[in-house]
Order: structure tokens, then C-alpha cells, then sequence
């Protein structure tokens, strides 16, 4: 009877260890991945305190020329929060519109817990929301 009892408690506290470990990893993504960040790639110009938003370009009803192009991140695609990202960059940068060309969702890491010879393993996707998008300068 003592050996299964301690058998018991060893799966026991084997069960809480991972329960632990998947909590901890979760909570640890949510406060990693609470802000959009936006990387650019182009030219600047003098900052710009409005930005126009298009998600076709076709939507575009004047000439432009395009002068840049940036990657959104986000880790839960909170898009109200990233379209703010995309904007205050864009103004920053002296656009006067911004194209939204992409929107994706993309994993950016994968980690496993458990050991080898364990019953249980668990697989954790780490996935981040994408915007791409032009910054584009009205030329008329």
C-alpha cells in the first residue's frame, strides 16, 4: 500500500509540475507579446500630422509615389493597436497615405515541455499577426 501511495504522489506532483510549467509559458507569451512594433524600410520625409488609409490600392484616387514599406508585429493581432503603429510610423516618416498589402498570421517559435520518457508532452506554437504595407507621398 505505501508503494502505490508513492507512486501516487510522485504522478501527482509530476501532473502540477507541468500544469505549472504550460501556465507559466502561457502567461509569460501574454506579456511578451502585448504591443505592436513596426519595422520600416525606405525613405523618410518631414513629419506629417495625418495619414490616409487604404486597404486596396486601387482605393488610391490620387498620384503617389511609393516610399517605403513596413512590417507590423503584434502577438495577439490586437488591429486597433497596430493600425495606430502603422500610422504613427508613417507619419513620422513624412507619408501622406499608407496601403495595407498583407495580413497574416505567422509562427515565430515552438517549444516543447516534458521528457522524453514522459506519458505527457506538450507542444507550444508561439504566433505573431503581420500587416505589410506601403507608405506612399501624393505627388500632385
Amino acid at each position: 500500500m505505501i508503494n502505490s501511495q508513492r507512486l501516487a504522489h510522485s504522478c501527482l506532483n509530476t501532473t502540477l509540475a507541468l500544469m505549472i510549467t504550460c501556465v507559466a509559458m502561457v502567461t509569460a507569451g501574454l506579456c511578451v507579446s502585448g504591443c505592436a512594433s513596426t519595422e520600416y524600410y525606405g525613405e523618410s520625409y518631414p513629419e506629417t500630422s495625418k495619414v490616409d488609409l487604404f486597404w486596396d490600392q486601387n482605393d488610391v484616387r490620387t498620384q503617389y509615389t511609393v516610399i517605403g514599406r513596413a512590417i507590423t508585429t503584434e502577438g495577439f493581432g490586437d488591429s486597433e493597436e497596430m493600425i495606430q503603429s502603422i500610422r504613427e510610423e508613417a507619419m513620422k516618416r513624412g507619408a501622406h497615405g499608407v496601403i495595407i498589402t498583407k495580413l497574416d498570421s505567422v509562427v515565430t517559435g515552438e517549444s516543447e515541455t516534458g521528457k522524453a520518457d514522459d506519458n505527457y508532452r506538450h507542444t507550444n506554437i508561439t504566433r505573431e499577426q503581420q500587416i505589410e504595407s506601403k507608405f506612399i507621398r501624393y505627388t500632385n
